[in-house]
């Protein structure tokens, strides 16, 4: 059970450099719904970048593990 509300929870998404040394983080998107990011993060970002996003909550971060694992979930808002 997810203790989260994904839908009004707001979020950001932002992406580690590769490697971490040669760069900033660079915010993909903000200003949206948990929900939203994930999806984001799972449907638009290349797939060389899903693994170095994180989505940004006010009370937590979000690593590519759990954004891969709460987007699997049968409860997750597909739209």
């Amino acid at each position: 059970m997810l203790t989260t509300d994904l839908e009004m929870t707001p979020a950001t998404v932002v992406v580690l450099p590769n490697p971490p040394s040669t760069g900033s983080v660079r915010t993909a998107l903000r200003d949206v719904d948990v929900a939203s990011a994930i999806r984001y993060v799972m449907e638009t970002l290349p797939s060389g970048q899903r693994k170095r996003a994180i989505v940004q909550t006010p009370d937590q971060s979000m690593f590519f593990l759990e954004i891969e694992a709460v987007y699997g979930l049968p409860e997750f808002p597909r739209s």
